[in-house]
């Protein structure tokens, strides 16, 4: 499947970028949910976006060059209805900076600056972070604490595990988690009628660029 292009800011999903096929379909599949005959609701889309059903049809239909013919302001439409509201993204960086103190705090001599919560609640055990697989190739992040089962299997029991990483406590993997989406930013989509009953905040369209965690993990400093 082909990326996004990107637009002249080089934002690949901004306000100039020219969505592909797949990427609108599978956003609005999330958005609007399937139709009797497969394919996402176009009639629930025409009657949010304020178009007419043959107007969205023609927004999927295939072509060549594998481009949607959205208009700028209808599919800033659409990533307005399924983007992350800022709530989401101040706790977002809320977890990201009490994990980096906790790492600051757990560094300190003799374990001082540990709290007896983090060890009763297991977040100093290693912990797995995975990219999987979902429907209409959604991709999402997930972090687990490491048992038996997930280094035998893997984390989900629903999608196909593409990637993953083992990092020493919670706090590591939940740095790794934001390293991960702040890269997959542009593409990340929260469903509302289709999504995971889990995580829903931290999935993202195909197309995006592909990260290797162990990688990523160790750019930052967290292996």
């Amino acid at each position: 499947m082909s990326g996004p292009a990107v637009g002249e800011h080089g934002d690949p999903l901004g306000a100039d970028t020219v969505w592909t096929r797949d990427q609108l379909t599978v956003a609005l599949l999330m958005l609007f949910g399937l139709a009797r005959r497969g394919g996402p609701d176009t009639a629930a889309a025409a009657a949010e976006l304020g178009v007419s059903r043959r107007t969205v049809q023609r927004w999927l239909r295939p072509r060549a060059d594998d481009r949607a013919p959205i208009s700028s302001a209808h599919a800033a439409q659409v990533r307005a209805l399924a983007g992350l509201d800022e709530q989401v993204r101040r706790d977002e960086q809320r977890t990201a900076d009490y994990a980096q103190d906790a790492l600051a705090r757990i560094a300190l001599p003799k374990g001082r600056g540990v709290l007896p919560a983090w060890r009763e609640q297991q977040w100093l055990d290693q912990h797995l972070v995975t990219i999987t697989e979902l429907d209409h190739g959604v991709r999402q992040a997930a972090l687990t604490r490491v048992t038996s089962r997930s280094r035998e299997r893997g984390q989900p029991n629903s999608g196909t595990v593409v990637g993953f990483c083992v990092v020493a406590t919670r706090f590591h993997a939940q740095l790794l988690v934001h390293e991960l989406l702040t890269q997959m930013g542009p593409w990340r989509i929260r469903g509302r009628a289709v999504a995971p009953k889990q995580g829903s905040t931290r999935t993202w369209l195909p197309g995006a660029p592909d990260v290797d965690l162990n990688e990523l993990a160790v750019a930052h400093g967290l292996r």
